[in-house]
């Protein structure tokens, strides 16, 4: 999939794949979180942040940062992005990236992969509630939990709202125990390199940080 501009993103069939419109939608089609969400009044009159990358797309490959920029009962304020980016152009490993802005709205996109890895209280005064919208594939080396984390930690010093929206993960599932809970650093195990936990599963254990 492509991004281009701030335009959105446009899936693409490869030659020898058939056309996308001959496969879909799917057979009992599960909602993502989302979807839900924006089927819903929750964001009505609320100046929204959310957090994305190019995985954050619905089943109509409606990204949500496209759907949130068009609605008219809500007001997309701010763009956050995580390790590589908002638009996941910078590969290598390691590598921070800046902060930027998507012109075709007027809308600030915030790097959580920079200077500061989570939120700042000038960025979380320009949204009334944070929307988190990351396709993590519950691989222990992948940061985007920790991303999420550190989010929920900086918003709950400013009492703001957090939604975040689960989405299914394939790859299986790993029951894990909490061992230490040390000021903000969080102990688990046994855990897998590949242990193919949802978000949604792993939001409740990081908020166990802010007890302690």
């Amino acid at each position: 999939m492509t991004l281009g501009g701030g335009d959105g993103f446009m899936p693409q069939s490869r030659p020898d794949e058939p056309p996308l419109s001959s496969c879909w939608p799917p057979q009992n089609l599960m909602l993502l979180g989302s979807e839900r969400l924006l089927a819903t009044r929750r964001l009505n009159g609320l100046r929204v942040g959310v957090l994305a990358n190019p995985a954050s797309i619905d089943h109509d490959f409606g990204h949500i940062v496209d759907r949130l920029g068009a609605a008219t009962d809500c007001r997309l304020a701010a763009i956050f992005g995580p390790q590589h980016g908002f638009k996941s152009d910078l590969q290598d490993n390691m590598i921070e990236s800046p902060h930027a802005k998507d012109h075709r709205r007027n809308v600030p996109i915030f790097s959580l992969y920079s200077e500061t890895r989570e939120p700042t209280s000038e960025m979380l005064d320009l949204i009334d509630v944070l929307v988190i919208d990351i396709q993590d594939v519950g691989a222990r080396i992948y940061t985007f939990i920790y991303t999420m984390a550190n989010c929920l930690r900086a918003a709950a010093r400013q009492e703001l709202p957090v939604v975040v929206c689960d989405r299914p993960n394939p790859i299986g599932l790993h029951q894990v125990t909490v061992r230490k809970i040390s000021k903000n650093r969080l102990r688990i195990g046994p855990m897998e390199a590949i242990d193919g936990t949802p978000v949604i599963d792993i939001k409740p254990v990081l908020c166990e940080i802010q007890k302690h």
